[in-house]
């Protein structure tokens, strides 16, 4: 899973503590660069982001195992590795001013990806040709900066790197330009310096090794391939150097601005151009005091010691006046003698009376301040110690220059050593003295009364202090001594201490293991507070089991059989499941019922599928129960072709079929005579009727009244006087030409329509019947061949002729084919249903027939080659009353698909939405429309009755299925689950 990670720098001071060097760095005549240093990491701090490292991912490290040498290794984790090196441990004093600081270190890097390791795939994110990175989304993140401190502290130089190309590590990268191969790793080598002054171009700042203080790195790296472990950036080796030279500033402070003393040097140079050009522009100038100096002592020799002949004037007027003006004075050493020793400089000489006492260094033993609390004075009594007494006596001139220290002998109750300006006796019987003491900085100080003090030359007090600082509290360098001993005793003694975050980490650890994440017992310890606020967090806290139990139980009384209520809510889940799991469950009976039913739908006649279950079971009793039974055969309607009429039932449908349209000539197929006369071939001219444009209909907004069934009843008239035409004409001889004795072979096309076939041809729909002609003729065709069968048997060889002589009238009129075979179909089947009652005798027939077939078909043979070349008459066959309800039907069929047709393209001429709706609602009914339908309701089946129409189901309610609720249940929890986690965080 990919993380998504924050890199933050914190900024922390470090203090690194090490030995200076003993003596200042030696001058060099030209700029000279040290030898790099190199850093111990492990000396270094690894800092985390604020809230510790996210879980799951790798914090940095220093290493020394993995890489062959110390090295600080990255992972997924946003870490920040510090560490700090004290410029004094290569360059001291202010001899010498630091030109540039240089840096070095190692890396190597892994560009690895989610799916992909170091190596693999590397073409879609980095040009390995030049190391461009094409695709930095998983590029590792390498930060160094490198800042310079001055000796406060303070970051006065700076300089950051980041890096930005690719290289491999275990390979050599030809575009690389500072590469070192160390075993099987290619590190890179990171180069570069800070320049602190350019002394061609004056910029920068001159910075002694006493100004500055440490140079500092602050590396922050970071795996963003998102692969645990240590995957990210590696660093080794690092090193600082420095080049540096005579600090230029010892020459002159006028060198640069940053020099010290520069303003004051630039005043002076000024001050001096300025009293160069004019000797008397100030009594300070150099040549003024001169000028007034030769002026005055050729006024007066003696004006100042000077003037030429001064010395020999002065010196014959001092020594007359005192032998000690000089000692080339007559009687000046005696007279110094004595003025020494009165002096109470009585050291000056052993000639002196009190020479030994004057030479003491140092007063033995410790002397108690009898000073009142809150004098600014030692007070110090002869009667205690009269060797101190007349050490102190004796150097007293010492004493009053200041040149006295009071140490004391323990710091313990707040003393404090002082510095002795003056010293005041007083004799009496209890002789004592007031040593009036200021610190080390020339305050007052005040002394407390008890205090015991040695009193010491201040020479003799630095060579103590150059043994160890922390003689005394005015040594210098006590405070930085006194600091480190303190560090080393305990490192929590100050925040400063090199060991102070450890210390103190360490003891906040023992006080509280949860203060921070890195202390040792942190795991156990958070564990137990987070168990203490909630048992349900971890499954190792105790009491964990039963609160889960608690809580799945307060979620699903079902989670387990020892929930409160389970039982209860098993069995209420059971009948949600499946009511008939007990008789106790709501809706047991219904669910009961339906079970029974699916079983049986017979169990019941308020089942679902009860009708169709009691249809099969009777029809299993009596084929001709229903029509839809198999073996059901089509019942004889008995109804009257003259009470059916042509109207539909459908005002709408009646008003569209009733305009009149072109009659069809139906010729219906002539009985074969045997060996007729042929006969003058007679040409039948049919009366024609005019068909109106439906375009002329009314096609407005408003729907067209249906016109009065009369007219409808007087197409249907027409229809039938034109049917009584064509069967009134006289025996017609139609010529044909026979085809080639295999075509006379083949079965005859000419296949005469079934009853029961038309029955239900008339029961489609039109539009398939407009569409579907061709499909429903050959259909028709194959319902009558059996049907043709029975005719021929039953008719002997004249059948046989008459096949023949059909055959040859479909050949003659092939145009016309279709029409004309459904007719012929319509009145065979007529004559099939009057010869039903021949049924027995044609049965015998059929059976003669296959003995005798193979002598028929040679007979069949026989005459269709004696009839090739000649025609033969034809008889025209009277309709019956069932061939003219079937013509009349087919008829109504044409006159509707023909005003389909035309209503179709009025739609399309519509001009407006209330004109195409109106003719919409004409096709609409014309295409429902189903002839026959109203007569299909008045057919009787004998011999079987029906139930009455009863609704079963009116003051019942049918239950729903039950079994698909998942209502309580696991799969339903949880789909609320992760729609309630979809709007987490956005309240």
């Amino acid at each position: 899973m990919k993380r998504l990670s924050v890199l933050v720098f914190f900024c922390i001071c470090y203090s690194f503590s090490s030995t200076a060097l003993a003596t200042d760095t030696a001058v060099p005549t030209n700029p000279t660069t040290t030898s790099p240093d190199t850093l111990d990491l492990s000396d270094g701090t690894i800092t985390n982001p604020q809230y510790g490292c996210p879980s799951g991912t790798t914090a940095a490290q220093v290493n020394t195992s993995n890489w062959g040498t110390e090295t600080v290794r990255f992972g997924e984790c946003v870490n920040t590795f510090a560490i700090s090196y004290a410029i004094n441990q290569a360059l001291q004093g202010t001899g010498v001013s630091i030109d540039k600081v240089h840096y070095s270190w190692r890396y190597v890097m892994c560009f690895n990806k989610p799916g992909d390791s170091c190596n693999t795939n590397l073409s879609n994110r980095v040009n390995t040709s030049t190391g461009e990175v094409t695709n930095d989304t998983y590029f590792d993140e390498l930060q160094v900066v490198i800042e310079v401190t001055d000796s406060n502290g303070n970051v006065v130089e700076t300089k950051t790197w980041n890096m930005d190309t690719w290289y491999q590590w275990n390979a050599a990268n030809s575009y690389s330009d500072n590469e070192i191969k160390v075993g099987s790793v290619y590190w890179q080598i990171e180069e570069g310096n800070i320049e602190v002054y350019n002394h061609i171009d004056k910029t920068g700042t001159i910075r002694t090794p006493n100004s500055v203080g440490d140079v500092r790195f602050r590396i922050s790296g970071q795996d963003k391939g998102n692969w645990d472990g240590y995957y990210g950036p590696v660093i080794n080796r690092l090193q600082t150097w420095f080049t540096y030279r005579a600090n230029p500033c010892n020459d002159t402070a006028l060198y640069d601005p940053s020099c010290p003393g520069y303003a004051t040097a630039l005043a002076a140079y000024q001050y001096d151009q300025n009293c160069a050009a004019n000797a008397l522009y100030d009594p300070g100038c150099p040549g003024y005091a001169q000028a007034n100096y030769n002026a005055q002592c050729s006024a007066d020799p003696l004006y100042d010691s000077g003037c030429d002949g001064y010395a020999a004037a002065y010196y014959t007027q001092q020594c007359s006046a005192d032998p000690l003006y000089d000692s080339g004075c007559d009687g000046y050493d005696a007279a110094y003698l004595t003025q020494q020793c009165n002096l109470s400089n009585h050291h000056h000489s052993s000639q002196c009376q009190y020479y030994s006492w004057a030479i003491t260094y140092v007063t033995a033993g410790w002397g108690e301040n009898k000073a009142g609390q809150g004098s600014d004075f030692i007070e110090i009594v002869k009667a205690d110690n009269s060797d101190r007494w007349w050490a102190l006596y004796y150097n007293e001139s010492e004493l009053d220059a200041g040149n006295w220290i009071a140490k004391c002998e323990t710091y313990d109750d707040g003393c404090e050593d002082a510095v002795i300006s003056s010293i005041t006796f007083n004799g009496g019987p209890n002789p004592y003295a007031f040593l009036y003491t200021k610190d080390k900085d020339g305050n007052t100080f005040v002394p407390n009364n008890g205090d015991k003090y040695k009193f010491m030359l201040e020479t003799q007090m630095d060579a103590y202090c150059d043994v160890t600082a922390l003689y005394s509290q005015l040594c210098d360098g006590y405070a930085t001594a006194y600091l480190t001993a303190q560090c080393d005793a305990n490192p929590l003694y100050n925040s400063e201490c090199s060991g102070y975050a450890a210390a103190y980490l360490e003891q906040q650890c023992q006080s509280n293991p949860l203060h921070s994440t890195s202390c040792s017992g942190y795991a156990a310890a958070y564990l137990t507070q987070q168990c203490n606020l909630d048992t349900l967090y971890n499954s190792a806290c105790p009491g964990y089991d039963a609160a889960y139990l608690t809580q799945q139980c307060s979620l699903d009384v079902l989670h387990n059989e020892a929930c409160d209520g389970y039982d209860a809510a098993y069995l209420t889940q059971q009948c949600a499941l499946d009511a008939t799991h007990d008789e106790s469950c709501t809706g047991y009976e219904e669910a009961y019922f339906e079970q029974q039913c699916s079983l049986d739908a017979l169990h019941s006649p308020g089942c679902a599928g009860y009708d169709t279950a009691y249809l099969n079971q009777q029809c299993s009793y009596n084929s001709q129960y229903d029509p839809e039974c198999p073996g059901y055969v089509e019942p004889i309607i008995e109804t009257d072709i003259g009470d059916i009429g042509l109207g539909t039932g459908d005002s709408i449908v009646d008003s569209v079929i009733s305009v009149p349209d072109l009659p069809i000539m139906i010729i219906p197929v002539p009985e074969v005579m045997p060996e007729p006369e042929p006969e003058p071939e007679v040409v039948i001219e049919l009366p024609t009727v005019e068909i109106p444009d439906v375009g002329t209909m009314d096609t407005g907004n408003t729907m067209p009244e249906p016109e009065p069934l009369t007219e409808v009843e007087q197409i249907e008239q027409e229809v039938e006087q034109q049917i009584e035409l064509e069967l009134s004409l006289p025996e017609v001889e139609l010529d044909m030409e026979v085809s080639e004795p295999d075509e006379m072979e083949m079965e005859p096309e000419m296949e005469i329509l079934d009853e029961t076939q038309g029955e239900e041809e008339s029961g489609s729909d039109v539009e398939q019947s407009m569409d579907g002609d061709t499909e429903s003729n050959e259909n028709d065709n194959e319902g009558g061949t059996e049907d043709t069968n029975s005719d021929e048997s039953s008719e002997g060889d004249s059948t046989e002729e008459e096949s023949t002589e059909e055959e040859a009238v479909e050949e003659s009129t092939e145009d016309e084919a279709s029409d004309e075979e459904n007719e012929s179909s319509e009145d065979t089947d007529e004559s099939e249903n009057e010869e039903e009652s021949n049924e027995e005798a044609t049965e015998e027939d059929e059976r003669e027939e296959e003995n005798s077939e193979e002598s028929e078909e040679e007979t069949t043979e026989e005459v269709k080659e004696e009839k090739v070349a000649e025609s033969k008459p034809k008889k025209v066959k009277k309709l019956s009353k069932k061939e003219k309800e079937a013509a009349k039907r087919k008829k109504m069929k044409e006159i509707i698909k023909e005003k389909l047709k035309k209503l179709a393209e009025d739609q399309g001429k519509a001009t407006s939405l209330e004109a195409q709706q109106a003719l919409q609602q004409i096709i609409a009914a014309l295409i429902n429309y189903v002839p026959g339908f109203n007569a299909y309701g008045e057919m009787a089946i004998p011999g079987v009755d029906f139930y009455n129409s009863d609704g079963i189901y009116l003051d019942k309610k049918v239950p729903e299925n039950q079994r698909g609720l998942l209502n309580g249940l696991a799969s339903e929890l949880k789909w609320n689950k992760m729609v309630d986690e979809q709007y987490e965080g956005m309240e």
